[in-house]
């Protein structure tokens, strides 16, 4: 296999599809990192180059649900595709609850509203957890980004009308917590273990390799 790295920003994409068609995209861009994954984000607009794209690659089929796309621009504006998820992502905090019901049910009969640009959301808890890390590494400018997203970024969970979603986000994601301490990986990169098989040796390759060398040193 041949690989050409492409140099240029990187920019994520949600999109909802009805049968091909691309109805609804939002754009957007990491603000925080923790590992991996953006746990802040910032609404972005979307080039003509990137609908193009996502419109042709979903032309030729019968898709009705989420699509989302990680993209890299290159310097020209090209949009090079890296990634597909066929599910939800933080784009999803920029389109409209209401229409994307509506959408979801088949019932939306007009443009979808997009968060204007530059617009962010955050999950608090994985911020917070950043900007401690950057501070106690002395990483002073990690760290003043980490609190403006704090300070000027809604929450992606957090409503007075249901607050036990943020207030229970802790303890039911112990088993995250714990592998990312346990593990001493980001905790972003911990919730998505189940996803990615890269961020982890399976239990079978672990207990093989002491059989493997101990092979190795009779023979």
């Amino acid at each position: 296999m041949l690989q050409r790295k492409v140099e240029g920003t990187h920019l994520y994409t949600l999109s909802w599809v009805d049968k091909g068609n691309v109805i609804a995209t939002a754009s957007y861009r990491g603000s925080t990192h923790s590992g991996t994954v953006a746990v802040g984000f910032q609404s972005a607009p979307t080039p003509f180059s990137v609908r193009q794209w996502i419109s042709q690659f979903l032309a030729d089929t019968d898709v009705t649900g989420f699509i989302s796309f990680d993209f890299i621009l290159d310097r020209g504006g090209t949009p090079w595709g890296i990634e597909c998820n066929p599910r939800p992502s933080s784009g999803v905090h920029f389109i409209d609850e209401a229409w994307l019901g509506a959408a979801m049910m088949g019932e939306a009969d007009q443009p979808a509203p997009i968060a204007p640009a530059g617009k962010r959301a955050q999950w608090s808890y994985s911020t917070v957890t950043e900007a401690y890390k950057h501070l106690f590494r002395f990483q002073l400018t990690d760290f003043v980004r980490c609190l403006r997203d704090l300070l000027v970024s809604r929450d992606a969970v957090w409503s007075w009308r249901d607050p036990l979603p943020f207030l229970l986000m802790t303890p039911l994601c112990w088993e995250f917590i714990w592998r990312s301490i346990r593990e001493r990986m980001p905790i972003g990169d911990a919730s998505q273990c189940d996803i990615a098989w890269h961020w982890f040796r399976s239990t079978e390759t672990a207990e093989a390799e002491p059989m493997r060398q101990g092979d190795e040193r009779e023979a």
